[in-house]
């Protein structure tokens, strides 16, 4: 490929019109949630499309008949489900006569994961990759002409991808999550040893206090997972949403059926059983290469610590035990932090289709970057892994 001519952009509608080993190679192996099974089955179980304010626009180039880049867009009417807070945003342009609705998102619905989103297949040279990645940009804007979007909006990206954004005049943003890494830890002790002795201590009592009333915690993985089971892990899911008074869900049954179904190498629960051996809680998550994700936690009793045994104490113990780095648990969450999760930074970009709205979002975010860094190395001094603060006590009365 030596000319931009030689390149076709296609606009889709749906997944299921791109090829899903076409589409797979370009993801890679290490990014599950952005597989052409996970997102195919979003669409077609109802998820996203129809009346969901998520209408899918996803972008895709050809080299003749080759699938050679693509982008997983969609023409957002609002903000649910996005995990990036830009409501904030859309309240302050629309006070000022600017309405804010609709845009166009690159994203993976409901998934605060890190991934790539410029996907390019693996055996371009450097000049085709970055000749495709100009041939999405267009595709972008033809998008947004095509739609009326008012901006455009790129989540969750990785740090090489950031700098490809600037390069197109889009702003840089910076969010915070809490990740486990595991360093050097080969044991649950090991990894004890690496916060602070006051968090070591309330961690083992708040283990020792869920096993001497009975409480245990299983994983489970694949084909082990059975079609009951997962209408179990859905019901815990929508308790959640009931709980915390936030509807009834993004996802429905047939969504978790499916992935069941159909990406049963990715899947991993950690199931929550009463001293009668009873199911009360579990999480769903998704496992791939080095890498934990969890996603979905549920109960349906109150139990005290069972929430942090089920989803971060046996969760770090398993990766330890077989072999993963890391566990990135989505949003929110500064319990994590004192649990031995680590702040970690989020990027993403965005582009406004106004001059002065763009210049305007541009100084808005510059000045919400260096407040974020701020906070970051707040965060730090205030964490519980001693290589980012110093103990605050000598003493270690485990």
């Amino acid at each position: 490929m030596h000319q931009l001519s030689d390149l076709s952009l296609v606009h889709l509608p749906a997944m299921s019109h791109i090829p899903a080993a076409a589409w797979d190679t370009l993801v890679g192996p290490d990014s599950p949630m952005l597989n052409h099974a996970w997102l195919n089955a979003l669409e077609e179980t109802g998820c996203v499309g129809g009346r969901t304010g998520w209408l899918p626009k996803h972008i895709a180039v050809f080299h003749g008949e080759r699938l050679v880049a693509a982008m997983p867009v969609y023409l957002k009417a609002h903000s649910m489900g996005e995990l990036l807070y830009d409501f904030s945003w859309a309240s302050s342009l629309e006070a000022q006569g600017y309405p804010y609705y609709p845009k166009l998102i690159v994203a993976n619905p409901f998934t605060p994961i890190t991934s790539a989103k410029f996907l390019t297949h693996p055996e371009l040279t450097e000049d085709e990759t970055d000749l495709c990645q100009r041939k999405l940009f267009i595709g972008l804007h033809e998008a947004l002409e095509q739609t009326g979007a008012r901006s455009l909006h790129l989540h969750f990206l990785p740090e090489q991808e950031v700098a490809i954004a600037k390069r197109f005049g889009f702003t840089h943003h910076l969010s915070a999550q809490y990740h486990w890494m595991r360093g050097e830890a080969q044991t649950f002790e090991d990894f004890l040893g690496t916060v602070r002795s006051k968090t070591r201590r309330e961690i083992r009592r708040e283990r020792k206090n869920l096993k001497a009333r009975g409480y245990t915690v299983e994983a489970m993985e694949g084909t082990e997972v059975s079609d009951e089971l997962i209408c179990r892990i859905y019901d815990f899911y929508i308790a959640t949403y009931a709980k915390f008074g936030w509807g009834a869900g993004h996802l429905n049954l047939a969504f978790f059926r499916r992935v069941r179904e159909q990406m049963p190498q990715h899947l991993k629960l950690f199931l929550a059983f009463d001293p009668d051996k009873k199911l009360i809680g579990g999480t769903f998550n998704l496992q791939s290469g080095n890498a934990l994700y969890g996603r979905y936690w549920g109960a349906e009793e109150e139990v005290p610590f069972l929430h942090f045994e089920t989803c971060l104490y046996t969760m770090i113990e398993h990766a330890i035990a077989n072999g993963f780095d890391r566990i990135e648990p989505g949003q929110g969450g500064e319990h994590k932090l004192a649990r031995g999760y680590q702040p970690r930074e989020m990027h993403s970009a965005h582009w406004f289709n106004h001059p002065h709205v763009q210049a305007a979002m541009d100084r808005a975010l510059g000045r919400a970057r260096e407040s974020h860094l701020e906070v970051m190395h707040e965060m730090r001094q205030m964490s519980h892994i001693t290589a980012f603060a110093a103990e605050t006590s000598s003493s270690d009365d485990d």
